[in-house]
């Protein structure tokens, strides 16, 4: 009896534990300017009148250029228990269709690639020519 209990003991002890299951990508919500954007490998630097995201926690978000709103109450979805996470953009206001892209939170940085077009959803955080996908980085804007 004895025996059956310590075999059992030592198999428990000398057993894999279970692995930590992966973190969830950080949430997006929140205001974020634009400090680089790369389309089909050419990156340009930020305008004077640098454009921010402002996503907010009930799926929705606008966009400014400098002070002025660009539009708002666009719906947005993201995935975080995918990998890489993904994020797709309800664009009504230029055309209609859902922008399909991948993000990565990196503290204060915000990572985003978008498709463009009717082009599949990208699987890396590159903007080729090759591979026509719009990367911006983004930094969380600090509020007071």
């Amino acid at each position: 009896m004895y025996h059956s209990l310590f075999t059992a003991l030592a198999l428990a002890v000398g057993a894999p534990g279970l692995k930590d299951a992966p973190k969830p990508a950080p949430s997006v919500v929140g205001e974020w300017a634009a400090e680089r954007r790369t389309f089909s490998g050419n990156e340009t630097p930020p305008a004077a009148d640098a454009l921010r995201y402002a996503f907010a926690a009930d799926g929705t978000y606008a966009v400014y250029r400098g002070p002025r709103k660009v539009y708002a109450d666009r719906k947005y979805a993201t995935d975080p228990k995918k990998n890489p996470a993904t994020i797709d953009l309800d664009t009504e206001a230029v055309g209609g269709r859902v922008v399909r892209g991948i993000y990565k939170v990196d503290g204060d940085t915000l990572t985003v690639c978008w498709s463009n077009g009717s082009d599949p959803r990208p699987t890396a955080f590159e903007s080729t020519a090759a591979k026509p996908t719009t990367l911006y980085v983004f930094k969380r804007v600090k509020t007071d």
